[in-house]
């Protein structure tokens, strides 16, 4: 997969193997340690919204995890070691992490790379209002810094920094840093974007600029956007409203930006009645794909689409094969929070899913191609629970990417706090 012809919405990897197979489910091994406790800096403490990334021929793990007071941002290194895996952190390894006030909590951090840069985003309260944090990694293991360039100051990029924002996300672009987010305003949030002018600290906004941002309608709430670059243009996903699924495309003119809607006319959901909501979009194979979360039959399917890439007359055709039931493991189970990468030629999705115990697993599938019966095939191993560590405990924010010719899955697992960061790899 090539870095400015694919998804990178801080979702996926960058696969350069020659080889060309699939994941072998049975070969899925933790990497974590494999004991009752993950990857956390303190095992006692709890661990919520893990991601990955590659940089520099390794890789990284972020999440959010308590010191005791407040959530501190942390990121890990992987050894790559088979026979003796480890994390080493690269965050300072105290107890606080690389929060910009290590007094406010933070959460939700992602990773991206450009131009040979690591780059991080995260939400960090001040104040009580969550401001939207972004810094760049000095790329030194072993002696690791992480500096400020959204200005350093108590207030982060929001465009308004009385407003709290969440759910930000990075990707690159035309070799420039692009951050998208939702923000409250006075009424509705807003799906906001800024792209970084690589100065240290200041930020333009391409969504217009004004109290609005890109929603499809500014007087509805809009949640949880998504970038994906694909066909050399950039893309914009998110929910809004009663949780219709939507995507605009980029013009990519940052001194006169305009997004065009690209959903047909109302939204890409299954049923425009439906709840929907993580709209993930992913380039494979040369084609655009959006995976989501949907409600039918009474429970959330996880529904996948292939777009025509016509800009100019869009449309969206179903690769999930089932009808009024998504790609879950057990369509009469509740599935939620979907994520993509591309390994290997292949496209994979993760989700949770409730499972025959209710509690709910890390599941994975990989498409096997819009014209084959069934579309997708689950790579988890096929049995009533997932991939979780201890199957008897619930799971969350499940992440998937590839790297040195190996797909790691993380997620964040327990019923009861702690929680624990965990992490297992398939060849």
């Amino acid at each position: 997969m090539h870095q400015f012809n694919s998804c990178k919405p801080a979702l996926m990897g960058v696969d350069t193997q020659e080889d060309t197979s699939p994941i072998d489910p049975s070969t899925w091994t933790a990497v974590d340690g494999t004991g009752s406790t993950g990857i956390n800096k303190d095992s006692t403490k709890s661990a919520i919204i893990a991601s990955l990334k590659v940089f520099n021929s390794k890789l990284y793990a972020t999440w959010a995890e308590t010191n005791g007071a407040k959530n501190q941002i942390r990121v890990a290194v992987f050894n790559n070691s088979d026979t003796s895996p480890a994390w080493s952190f690269v965050d300072g390894n105290g107890p606080n992490g690389i929060n910009v006030n290590t007094g406010e909590t933070a959460t939700t951090s992602k990773l991206e790379v450009v131009n040979s840069k690591l780059y991080i985003i995260f939400n960090e309260t001040n104040a009580g209002v969550t401001q939207i944090r972004v810094k760049v990694y000095n790329g030194n293991d072993s002696s690791a810094a992480w500096s400020s360039i959204d200005g350093g100051g108590v207030t982060g990029i929001n465009k308004d920094t009385t407003k709290g924002g969440a759910n930000s996300n990075l990707i690159a672009f035309n070799n420039k840093l692009y951050t998208t987010w939702q923000e409250d305003t006075a009424t509705v949030t807003q799906i906001r974007v800024k792209v970084y002018n690589d100065d240290g600290s200041t930020w333009s906004f391409v969504d217009g600029n004004g109290v609005n941002g890109l929603n499809k309608d500014t007087s509805t709430g809009a949640l949880r956007p998504n970038f994906c670059v694909f066909n050399s243009k950039l893309y914009l996903a998110w929910h809004e409203g009663a949780s219709q699924v939507h995507m605009r495309v980029y013009n990519g003119n940052d001194a006169s930006p305009a997004w065009t809607l690209i959903d047909g006319g109302t939204s890409i959901n299954k049923d425009s009645a439906s709840n929907a909501n993580d709209l993930q979009p992913v380039d494979f194979n040369s084609k655009l794909y959006g995976i989501w979360s949907e409600y039918s039959n009474g429970v959330s399917q996880i529904r996948a689409a292939e777009y025509n890439g016509n800009d100019d007359a869009p449309d969206w055709s179903f690769v999930d094969g089932y009808g009024t039931n998504g790609i879950n493991f057990d369509t009469t189970k509740n599935a939620t929070l979907p994520r993509v990468a591309v390994f290997r030629s292949h496209l994979y999705a993760i989700w949770k899913e409730v499972g025959s115990n209710a509690k709910f697993q890390t599941r994975v599938a990989m498409f096997a191609g819009a014209s084959t019966s069934p579309p997708w095939t689950i790579v988890d191993g096929n049995g009533a629970l997932g991939l979780n560590i201890d199957t008897s405990q619930s799971v969350n924010s499940p992440f998937l990417v590839g790297f040195n010719s190996k797909l790691f899955a993380i997620w964040v697992e327990g019923s009861a706090a702690p929680f624990q960061v965990r992490v297992k790899a398939a060849r």
